[in-house]
């Protein structure tokens, strides 16, 4: 008997022996597998992290780039004619001003969308294609090198060119001569580039009448700013001053002032301000009346005018303040204009600009006709000559409003400040070099060429997300009769598809509950979880007595 149970023992030895050997190859081969699992599970992230993510990341950035350039270009189409054909496909033309612009981000540090709306700006405005891309040039560099905006550049420097009735051809140098010349000026007297064009732009339809040229109209502009003076006074004054000099010049021996040319031209600018006035209030969902009361209220508690145009912050705020206050100057150079339509002429006054100026009548009429900037000068040199007696001699003149007094005493004292400006301005009309200067000291920056590398990258992206638009085209046009097919399907079937549709939604809870449940059973098969399953089984069948184990 004993030597069975030692028997027994030995088996039992054995069997424990071997399936100890067992468990340890198993343990073995867990343990590999787990961290083959583990290394397969850490090459997939790191290949996700570095490989796949990037990818994806960089193929919707691509398509982002791609349509964000499509939309703005979508600006430029619609303002500029023979950029698309009949289908809406681009021309040739229009694939080529396109490309141009791509081209042009790489040189300017603004984004190619900027360029895009300078350029849509300009079609507006009458720009013609084969002038935008220089057009747009010029206009970037002032607001990169200036404080004026690319909006209010290109707005007011398109203005000017057609109120002198720049040909079609010959935009894109005048605007760069603009551009300089407004640059020049604005580097050598105390003034800034934003108060010379708007000045300039006042007296624009006035100064084309007279006779003088847009690099005089800058140098007056600059000229009255210098000292102070404000483009919604000053520009009504020298409008006034130069329409009752040619007519003093031009209407000698006839019976009545004509100012018909004239107000015809302040007509034209104020339907295009109202137009632009419309899409402001639009945009900004103020009305002028609004922005006026608000603008009363501020001035009335001490506030200046450049200081409210900071404060309105919002770029559509303030294109709609600026077009109200150009309207406002616009109809009040009208009501002084038709003040005097019809009067009888008065043929002395002729006599005392000349007298002021320092000339007889019959100098004075041929320096207006050959030189008016030059006749103009001579006359507000002459009034700072007259001391106290300027006064009484632009009320001789027909001259009394108040604002355009103290406009014309302070030009007028301010000694050789107009002939200064009226060189300079030429000087820098001509050699046309000042804005590519000044743009080019910008440009040279770090940040501006870090500006330029972003655009460039972009433009790489742009040219890797055209391959994609076609394709997410050919998505969405097999999305849109789908959708719109279960939108007029009956209600079972939405009932029908929004119950598989939660099917599908609990798919993703489920294979967690299921993952869990996995889990937890590979733990309970292995060596240390089928120990605490036995241990608990025997606590259950103890507390329950099963079999009579308890007793």
């Amino acid at each position: 008997m004993a030597y069975q149970v030692d028997a027994i023992f030995r088996a039992i030895d054995q069997v424990s022996g071997t399936a100890q050997q067992i468990g340890r190859n198993v343990d073995g081969l867990s343990g590999t597998v787990t961290r083959a699992g583990q290394s397969m599970m850490a090459a997939g992230a790191k290949m996700t992290a570095g490989v796949t993510a990037p990818i994806v990341g960089l193929g919707v950035a691509a398509a982002k780039a791609a349509i964000d350039v499509e939309s703005a270009f979508a600006g430029v189409i619609k303002t500029t004619d023979g950029l698309v054909d009949s289908t809406g496909t681009l021309t040739a033309a229009g694939e080529s001003l396109k490309q141009q612009f791509r081209d042009l981000a790489k040189e300017v540090p603004l984004a190619v969308e900027e360029l895009m709306h300078i350029g849509e700006i300009g079609g507006q405005l009458g720009i013609g294609k084969d002038q935008l891309i220089e057009f747009t040039r010029t206009i970037a560099a002032l607001g990169v090198s200036t404080n004026l905006s690319t909006d209010e550049a290109a707005t007011a420097l398109a203005r000017i060119s057609n109120i002198f009735a720049v040909s079609t051809d010959d935009m894109g140098e005048n605007v760069a001569r603009l551009g300089s010349t407004i640059v020049a000026l604005g580097n050598n007297f105390a003034t800034t580039e934003a108060e010379i064009t708007n000045f300039a732009l006042r007296i624009a339809g006035a100064g084309k009448i007279a006779g003088l040229s847009q690099a005089d109209i800058l140098a007056i502009g600059t000229a009255m700013s210098s000292v102070g003076v404000q483009a919604e006074a000053g520009g009504t004054a020298v409008q006034k001053v130069l329409i009752a000099m040619n007519t003093a010049v031009t209407s000698t021996g006839q019976a009545f002032v004509d100012n018909t040319a004239a107000i015809g031209m302040m007509e034209q600018k104020l339907m295009s301000l109202n137009a632009n006035l419309v899409r402001y209030e639009a945009q900004t969902g103020m009305t002028a009346g609004q922005m006026r009361d608000l603008y009363q209220a501020f001035r009335e508690g001490g506030g200046s005018l450049e200081e409210f145009g900071r404060q309105l912050g919002d770029s559509g705020r303030q294109k709609l303040f600026e077009t109200v206050l150009a309207i406002d100057a616009t109809r009040e150079a009208m009501a002084a204009l038709a003040a005097e339509q019809g009067k009888p002429v008065n043929t002395g006054n002729l006599t005392t600009f000349a007298k002021v100026a320092g000339m007889t009548a019959t100098e004075f009429k041929a320096a207006w006709q050959e030189d008016a900037a030059g006749a103009f000068q001579k006359f507000v040199e002459g009034l700072a000559a007259e001391g106290d007696n300027a006064v009484n001699v632009l009320s001789d003149l027909g001259l009394e409003d108040q604002r355009l007094v103290r406009s014309f005493l302070s030009l007028a004292n301010a000694g050789d400040l107009l002939g200064e400006t009226i060189a300079m301005a030429g000087e820098a009309w001509d050699e046309n070099s000042a804005l590519t200067r000044e743009a080019g000291l910008r440009y040279a920056t770090v940040e501006s060429q870090l500006a330029i590398l972003k655009n460039t990258f972009k433009d790489f992206l742009v040219t890797l997300g055209d391959r994609f638009l076609p394709i997410i085209r050919e998505v969405v046009d097999w999305l849109k009769p789908l959708i719109d097919g279960f939108s007029k399907a009956p209600d079972s079937v939405i009932a029908t598809g929004l119950a598989v549709a939660g099917l599908v939604a609990a798919i993703g809870p489920a294979l967690m509950v299921m993952g869990a449940l996995t889990t937890a059973l590979g733990f309970l098969l292995s060596p240390i979880g089928l120990v605490v399953a036995a241990v608990a089984a025997l606590a259950v069948a103890f507390a329950t007595n099963f079999g009579g184990i308890r007793d």
